[in-house]
């Protein structure tokens, strides 16, 4: 499927259901290189664990978030490619969807055996910048039974889907509208988590 049909897709599915999930997003050899390179981000100590909350908020708690972080900047020839991919996304999204997204962020999280992800929702309460959420799985012959799956919930609770971390596949979905959470994974677990934001205060057009 080509850069712009995948687009389309996923446009299609924000606008009509506000999520969608993709057994293929990045090419498998990319998917290898930017594993590879989590890696050996983890094995520098280039990771931190990662934080709850926002600004003066943030905290450390590993009984409700259990993974490591590194941002993406681009720089490495496997960002840069991934980080084409993503811009061709926000410019679709932006001409099909009038959705004014300004830019994204994106980082490495990698979960030890045990580690999850309590259910949240990916806006801030007082920053409502992000607008698309989408998480890249990066992890070879996944198993039901590994866990770390991706659940993701209506806004009334209802359980819609639980998403495998299979390498390549990806979930995208409406950052305001729907809860989700990372079940307790039982193998280590690698993903890019990516927002498109919008400015602050932004009204959503759909």
């Amino acid at each position: 499927m080509s850069t712009e049909n995948r687009a389309s897709r996923i446009a299609d599915a924000l606008c009509s259901v506000g999520w969608i999930s993709l057994a293929t997003f990045i090419e498998a050899d990319l998917a290898v290189a930017l594993r590879r390179e989590l890696h050996t981000l983890d094995q520098q100590d280039a990771l931190t664990p990662a934080l709850i909350g926002k600004g003066p908020r943030q905290r450390l708690r590993a009984d409700i978030r259990g993974d490591r972080t590194a941002w993406l900047d681009g720089a490495s020839p496997a960002q840069a490619r991934l980080f084409v991919q993503l811009e061709a996304l926000r410019d679709h999204l932006n001409r099909t969807l009038f959705i004014g997204l300004e830019d994204f962020e994106a980082h490495y999280a990698l979960y030890p055996p045990g580690a999850h992800y309590q259910r949240h929702v990916d806006s801030f309460q007082d920053d409502n910048a992000r607008r698309v959420s989408l998480v890249i799985y990066l992890n070879d012959a996944w198993r039901r039974t590994d866990g770390g799956l991706l659940r993701l919930y209506t806004p009334q609770s209802r359980l819609i889907d639980e998403i495998l971390p299979e390498s390549g596949h990806a979930v995208c979905f409406l950052s305001e509208n729907f809860p989700h959470e990372v079940t307790p994974a039982r193998r280590e677990r690698a993903s890019i988590a990516c927002w498109f934001r919008v400015r602050p205060d932004t009204p959503l057009p759909l």
